[in-house]
């Protein structure tokens, strides 16, 4: 019990005189403002309170307010977190018809394309299906995410040339998603989360684009399928700093020719309540 106290003053002694948060570098701070701000949310939620971790997480919040790091939304969600009153629980009914079925039209229409009309697709749209894939969960909300758009076709040959695959060659748009490796303060952490945070965008990003009514293909970038070289020469042609990581590339455009839907397995066959019993 002493020794817990006591390892609780040092910890704010440092917090409070060291001023740590000032020697993180900004990739640093984020990630750690994100993480430890959605820790709190969850203890808000529950109803419990770290006051050690909320004199952290203000410091970190001044500093990178300090550094004009936060966006108008981080910051709206950071100040209810740290600095709001817990709001009002209302319990509503749950409905139980669908209001709308156009969400269910989108999954099940997505497909695969792989064969798209010639023609570079505007700004605007880009921005559109990476503010749908910002709203993806990632873990402790780190949003680790990096989105670099192509339509150069010099640079969409080379990831043709790296992959391999045929269809690359006359896509006219390429999305490459990246993940920040500095978002974990670990590697083990970052070779479980990364995969889970990028596959979470990557779908969100799949389907706007199909209520675009564009044509995308999630293409894998597993590592050991590309080569150190090769590798190398995309970081250079796209300018990738050594903390962001290629996690896949998507080829999209405007549809020229659309799969067929693929069969699907009823749904009991994956689904069991309680315990197992397939």
């Amino acid at each position: 019990m002493v020794k817990s106290l006591i390892d609780k003053y040092i910890y704010l002694f440092r917090l409070e005189y060291l001023n740590l948060e000032k020697k993180l570098s900004d990739d640093k701070l984020m990630p750690k403002l994100r993480s430890v701000v959605h820790a709190l949310e969850k203890r808000n939620i529950e109803e419990e309170t770290d006051f050690l971790r909320l004199i952290r997480a203000r410091k970190y919040y001044y500093e990178a307010k300090r550094r004009d790091l936060i966006s108008a939304e981080e910051k709206d969600w950071c100040e209810n977190v740290l600095f709001g009153r817990p709001k009002e629980r209302k319990s509503t009914p749950r409905k139980t018809e669908p209001t709308s079925c156009k969400f269910s039209d989108v999954l099940k229409k997505r497909r695969s394309v792989r064969i798209w009309q010639k023609g570079e697709l505007e700004e605007e749209i880009f921005k559109e299906l990476v503010e749908a894939a910002k709203w993806a969960p990632s873990s402790c909300n780190r949003q680790p995410w990096h989105f670099i758009v192509t339509r150069n076709e010099d640079k969409i040959r080379l990831l043709y040339e790296v992959k391999g695959q045929k269809f690359l060659k006359e896509a006219p748009n390429v999305i490459l998603v990246l993940i920040n490796k500095n978002a974990w303060s670990n590697e083990e952490s970052y070779e479980y989360f990364s995969g889970l945070d990028a596959g979470a965008a990557i779908e969100n990003l799949l389907l706007k684009a199909e209520e675009l009514g564009l044509g995308a293909c999630w293409v894998n970038w597993k590592p050991t399928s590309v080569s150190e070289q090769d590798k190398e020469r995309i970081k250079k042609e796209f300018n990738i700093p050594n903390h962001l990581e290629v996690k896949s590339i998507i080829p999209i455009g405007e549809i020229d020719e659309k799969p067929s839907p693929p069969g699907r397995k009823d749904t009991n066959e994956f689904l069991d309540f309680e315990k197992y019993s397939h």
